[in-house]
């Protein structure tokens, strides 16, 4: 009896051992997911940034018409504009979460391992 319960502390020993290792590569491979993630959403962020800059420059060299049935609203400006700022948020996010990763590791990990665990 006593050398099965030896036997079996041996494998739990092992078992946490094996844990304790594989939990460093999770955590390695959590911490350079959540680095990448971050600079693909800036990178996307500027290609939502990007059209948005180009009709902002369409709306500058467009001429409102004189005519008084037209509205003469400049639609590329205004299309420009929310994009733009769409593309600009999207950016700062990145750029936010990006630094949460690298300058507080532990409190990114604490974070997505519980949202891991609840399901979210």
């Amino acid at each position: 009896m006593k050398e099965e319960l030896k036997k079996l502390l041996e494998k739990i020993n092992k078992g946490v051992d094996f844990s304790i290792k594989e939990l460093s590569d999770v955590d390695k491979q959590i911490l350079r997911w959540g680095i990448w993630q971050n600079v693909l959403e800036i990178i996307a962020g500027f290609i939502v940034l990007i059209p948005g800059k180009i009709l902002i420059k369409i709306g500058l060299l467009w001429e409102r018409p004189t005519d008084y049935y037209s509205d003469g609203l400049n639609w590329y400006m205004l299309a420009g504009i929310i994009i733009a700022v769409i593309g600009s948020i999207i950016i700062w996010v990145g750029i936010y979460w990006l630094a949460r990763v690298l300058i507080a590791p532990k409190t990114y990990l604490i974070s997505r391992m519980r949202s891991l665990v609840k399901g979210e």
